[in-house]
């Protein structure tokens, strides 16, 4: 067991259990305590626990909290076999775990597991009764585009019978930000083809000539775009107004018209009603330049078809709207699609922990749509989390993604540790450093084009090769850093290579920025340290927290840290594992 230090200040702490059981709480501590609420209620606590331990720690940059559990045995408080015969069921009961300050209010309490039992065990009344309490699993089910957000018979109920077999069961694309919306490294244009398109009506009998019907969709929601530059399957680009609508089912959808509608203002409108608007197959649009309609005879076969007026099969869509950039479809900024996807998959979201990692998300912009079912846990996994400086943090109000701090001051933290003059805190053991992650030179790709299905862009990251310049490497200060100070056998520089492939990535600055974190993270040695200290004095600390530390013994002086792993004992100082964060520290890595 590790050294443990005296506590000589605060008050105990002590484990509160509590399982909604039999039609009542049944509430367990580690001895006979009484715990008052804020209302002055008191809240008896039979003291039948055990010596008990839990480890709350963080997962590795991009990856996923194990959530926290705790496993124990203790004989209960009421008669558990006679209970479960009854009726009452202990398996996912909901239970709670908590650290609670003697002295405190019950609701002043640290909640450390918030989920339900699983796999008890249970015999005679004096027997103990086995029970681990773990937060709620992942959900591994839900799926994106939602299930029936799909071209058929009853979405398009007329207009089915239009289309070919090959366009009938296609997913409608859910669209994030604006795909296709590209930098100068990938085009001189700053677009190319974003998102797939949906036909969803071919009919071409309706008012005559003029295939009124015809429509095809863009997204399985609505979005602000007003207009988008639409690509066929080779050429250029057209740019064709947007209107918002909905399917035969009454669900939300933006689509491309037949005709370009405007009201009196010439602004597009957000519904298809023929009778009320004005309607052409092209406008002169804000900038003096043509937008139009899917029926303009000015637009090539690949875009509209033949002149027959039979479409043609594949569109796709470039989501750059050339009066204001920052429209697009569902929020794109990185915290709001973590949320979204998060949502959908079921989980209670912490709404105010993820509002503060938003504020933190902001340089990351992500443009990408999923039209092709997929798992949404296997999303998030594969493409999100490798972009963002984030782990996903299962919390007692519910998941939230904790930002990696790179750029941490002392200004920040929320506690202070100066081992040199503090009773109740002291280091365990040394300082550890691990070289095992180290990169210094990163290749991302990104940009993907719908059209090709690969990514348009391959950037290099790195410290720029030391006898001569490589004209196709940007410059990264820790990378470069990092490269001058390892060496090979030969003393040449070491460069230590990752690709990274991105695509939910569409825009050069997001791609600069994923590079600047990579670096922070993985282009030194990482140095951790481990503390005691008195839990008392801990209770607004939990994992991801900045904190300082001094300890002039082994030269630091307010090292900044981020709390890596919380252990929590019974009738012991806290443990807390730190990673140091601060750029000071980590250039000294």
């Amino acid at each position: 067991m590790a050294r443990r230090i005296e506590i000589t200040t605060g008050a105990r702490v002590l484990w509160l259990v509590e399982v909604q059981f039999g039609g009542d709480v049944v509430r367990m501590s580690t001895e006979d305590i009484v715990v008052e609420t804020s209302a002055g209620a008191a809240l008896r606590f039979v003291g039948c626990l055990p010596e008990l331990e839990v480890a709350v720690a963080l997962s590795q940059i991009g990856g996923v909290q194990a959530a926290p559990s705790l496993s124990f045995e203790a004989v209960w408080p009421v008669a558990v076999a006679e209970l479960v015969e009854a009726g009452h069921p202990l398996a996912f009961a909901r239970a709670t775990v908590s650290r609670w300050v003697e002295g405190s209010d019950y609701e002043d309490r640290r909640i450390v597991v918030d989920g339900y039992v699983n796999n008890p065990g249970y015999g005679e009344d004096d027997e103990p009764t086995a029970v681990t309490i773990e937060a709620p699993p992942w959900s591994a089910t839900a799926v994106l585009p939602p299930t029936g957000h799909q071209v058929t018979g009853y979405t398009s109920v007329e207009g089915a019978s239009s289309l070919t077999a090959d366009h009938l069961g296609r997913l409608y694309p859910v669209v994030f930000g604006s795909p296709g919306l590209v930098g100068a490294r990938v085009d001189a244009d700053l677009r190319q083809p974003g998102s797939k398109a949906r036909w969803i009506d071919q009919r071409s009998v309706a008012d005559g000539s003029d295939y009124m019907t015809i429509r095809t969709l863009i997204a399985g929601h609505h979005v602000d775009v007003e207009r988008v530059y639409v690509y066929g399957e080779t050429g250029a680009s057209w740019r064709l107004y947007v209107v918002n609508g909905y399917d035969d089912l009454g669900q939300p959808i933006a689509f491309l018209p037949w005709f370009a509608s405007s009201n009196p203002t010439g602004a597009p409108h957000d519904s298809y009603d023929l009778g009320t608007y004005v309607y052409s197959y092209g406008l002169t649009d804000f900038d003096g330049t043509m937008s139009y309609g899917l029926g303009a005879a000015t637009l090539p076969d690949t875009i509209n078809g033949a002149d027959s007026g039979e479409p043609t099969p594949e569109l796709h869509i470039a989501w750059v709207d050339d009066e204001d950039l920052g429209r697009g479809g569902l929020a794109g900024d990185a915290g709001s699609v973590l949320e979204y996807l998060v949502r959908r998959m079921g989980l209670p979201v912490d709404a105010g922990m993820f509002a503060a990692a938003k504020q933190l998300l902001t340089t990351y912009r992500l443009d990408f749509a999923i039209d092709e079912s997929c798992v949404v846990w296997d999303f998030i996994k594969s493409q999100l989390l490798p972009a963002l400086p984030v782990s996903l943090v299962v919390g007692p109000l519910g998941v939230y993604p904790l930002v990696w701090r790179f750029d941490a001051t002392a200004g920040d933290a929320v506690e202070h540790f100066d081992l040199d003059t503090a009773t109740d805190v002291e280091r365990l053991g040394g300082i550890e450093t691990d070289t095992s992650q180290i990169c210094n030179e990163l290749t991302i790709k990104y940009a993907r084009n719908s059209r090709t299905g690969s990514t348009a862009a391959a950037v290099t990251f790195g410290g720029k090769a030391y006898d001569a310049d490589r004209g196709d490497e940007l410059p990264e200060p820790t990378f470069r850093r990092s490269q001058q100070r390892l060496r090979d056998l030969n003393g040449q520089p070491l460069v230590l290579h990752r690709d990274l492939e991105l695509p939910v990535v569409s825009r050069d600055g997001t791609a600069a920025a994923v590079a600047s974190w990579y670096a922070a993270a993985f282009g030194l040695p990482i140095r951790r340290l481990r503390l005691v200290a008195d839990e008392s004095r801990c209770q607004h600390i939990s994992e991801g927290a900045i904190v300082t530390v001094t300890d002039s013994r082994v030269h630091l002086d307010e090292a900044v840290c981020m709390v890596e792993e919380v252990l929590y004992g019974t009738d012991a100082p806290l443990e807390l594992s730190l990673v140091m964060l601060g750029a000071r520290e980590r250039s000294r890595g």
